[in-house]
């Protein structure tokens, strides 16, 4: 169902070494995030179960359905637009 990409590891540990260590991994791309959110509002599933499904972290996880809420609206805060046109004008 999801694709998630190749270069993510699943545990948490590994990631913190990782981290650890100066390295950064890459930004998950933006239709996975979309498509991470989906399953949070359709299937019942908790977010925790959603995550470890996907092997994402919950945090992540929760700031994706926060973002989609500020982009759709539904609450407040900036969207996701807006965020690019800020950076966009500070560079």
């Amino acid at each position: 169902m999801f694709n998630c990409p190749p270069y993510r590891v699943k545990s948490n540990s590994s990631r913190e070494r990782s981290s650890q260590h100066g390295k950064q991994q890459p930004p998950y791309p933006a239709q996975f995030k979309e498509e991470a959110v989906l399953p949070t509002r359709t299937s019942g599933k908790p977010p925790a179960q959603i995550a470890r499904d996907l092997g994402v972290s919950l945090e992540s996880l929760r700031n994706w359905i926060k973002q989609a809420e500020m982009d759709t609206g539904a609450q407040d805060g900036l969207t996701t637009e807006e965020q690019g046109e800020l950076r966009r004008l500070s560079a």
